[in-house]
């Protein structure tokens, strides 16, 4: 199989997992939101956000390097590297949980039940590593068989609580929780069809794995402190009922964050092996990476004032309207994590690691710092700003150690022309997006296209690569 066919089977396949996965989510925010109103939607994000920075401790940056480390299988097979990885794992994930349950004991407040079965719900949330393992392997739709059965069960536990029973958080919960045990079983019994882990601690594997993945770990989870800070300390500082506007907003950006995630996460052993040739040669690939990832983002950026409100009321209701506000800036907030996220594939594919130990903690200081200033003056908006503020941080740095080792990957002719075509689509929006709405949206689409293919901008992004600098 080509490399690029690969790579798309393996787009593909975590695509339509992550696709399921978006929908049973998605279709549980929705039902909370239009069932129990922003004050509780509030509340379900605030446990989400406790959840998702308990995950991201457990994982500490493994999953990223497992796919390295299976790339690169020593004489039995992987079957020890990925041993020795179930173990670190299992004990990262068992000191987390601990942590979670005893921060669920003493917090103060009437959540504490929930926040209980939260800390419980920890290792199971955490065990969506196995995507690289199907991918390295060439199993790539076995992450589509985990994520239908997790979907459905969490679907039809929804559709339960909703005709069936009460309706208080506690029930949801107890729903997240039952399909995230059947993700796991069901992802492990698939992993273990395709490879038998060795489980022989070996110290020097173990170090191996973690000086690879500490890094990386420790960036992650401050960025999963970045993304969340904002959703925690407007909880302490404002209100449950506006942490519910803003995050319905921001459930949009999570799955935005999550395709961004789908994209670049294959990327990492394909380019590896390809650095691990020629550094040189891969350069120019990863160029029209970084071109058609503006092609593509740019115009749904640049489209999203006069798409916002649409989608919300259609998502959520009337009583969320004022999120429609906040969408477009998250929209540009997309734009700058999937390209953070493609430096940091880059970074980690030629082994550029170490900056992880502060560029995001950098980032997350100075969300909860602008947070903290601008919450209390100026509540939704001021997390926006602060949000957009931390994740430019974020891309300065991850795109500065990409430049430091791979030379310039913007602003070639090529890039002036894509985004002097956005230019002429923004400036055709200013004009007729208010009057005319949806078509002007669609009809701008169609001669964006067709402006971007009479100037080469699309055959020149998706064709041979020739400098044009």
């Amino acid at each position: 199989m080509s490399t690029l066919k690969h790579y798309l089977t393996n787009v593909a396949a975590q695509g339509s997992a992550r696709a399921l996965s978006v929908a049973a989510n998605l279709f549980t925010f929705v039902i909370i939101a239009r069932t129990l109103g922003a004050d509780v939607l509030g509340q379900f994000a605030f446990l989400m956000a406790f959840v998702g920075i308990a995950s991201s401790a457990a994982d500490l940056g493994t999953t990223s390097v497992l796919a390295r480390g299976l790339a690169h299988p020593q004489g039995d097979g992987g079957n020890a590297y990925f041993g020795n990885f179930l173990l670190l794992r299992a004990g990262l994930a068992a000191a987390v949980t601990l942590l979670a349950i005893i921060y669920a004991l003493i917090a103060d407040g009437e959540l504490r039940p929930e926040l209980l079965l939260c800390a419980i719900a920890v290792p199971f949330v955490a065990s969506r590593f196995f995507e690289p393992v199907y991918q390295v392997l060439e199993r790539p739709w076995y992450s589509v068989y985990a994520s239908f059965l997790y979907s459905l069960t969490q679907m039809i536990m929804v559709v339960v609580i909703l005709l069936w029973l009460e309706k208080p958080l506690m029930i949801y919960l107890y729903g997240y929780l039952v399909s995230n045990i059947v993700y796991a079983m069901v992802a492990m019994f698939l992993a273990l069809r395709i490879i038998q882990p060795a489980f022989a601690p070996d110290l020097r594997q173990l170090r191996i794995i973690l000086t690879l993945a500490a890094p990386v770990g420790v960036a992650t989870f401050f960025t999963i402190i970045n993304r969340r800070a904002d959703v925690l300390m407007l909880n302490e500082l404002r209100t449950s009922y506006e942490v519910g506007i803003y995050s319905a907003a921001y459930k949009l950006l999570d799955f935005g964050a999550l395709l961004a995630v789908t994209i670049t996460m294959p990327l990492i052993p394909v380019l590896a092996r390809k650095i691990a040739k020629s550094k040189t040669a891969t350069k120019p690939q990863c160029l029209k990476i970084m071109e058609l990832v503006a092609v593509a983002t740019f115009p749904l950026a640049i489209a999203a004032p006069y798409l916002a409100e649409p989608v919300i009321l259609l998502l959520f209701g009337n009583e969320y309207i004022e999120s429609a506000s906040i969408l477009p800036v998250f929209a540009w907030i997309f734009v700058l994590i999937i390209y953070s996220l493609l430096g940091s594939a880059i970074n980690l594919a030629l082994g550029e690691v170490a900056h992880g130990y502060w560029n995001a903690a950098l980032a997350a200081s100075i969300n909860i710092a602008l947070n903290l200033f601008w919450i209390p003056r100026y509540g939704i908006m001021g997390a926006v700003g602060a949000t957009l503020i931390s994740h430019f941080a974020l891309l300065a740095v991850s795109q500065f150690y990409v430049a430091r080792h791979m030379g310039n990957l913007f602003f070639s002719r090529r890039w002036l022309k894509i985004l002097f075509v956005n230019l002429i689509l923004f400036l055709g929006l200013q004009l007729f997006g208010e009057p005319y709405g949806l078509l002007a949206v669609s009809i701008a689409v169609v001669v964006y296209l067709a402006v971007l293919n009479l100037m080469g901008v699309i055959s020149l992004a998706t064709g041979s690569h020739k400098r044009t600098e």
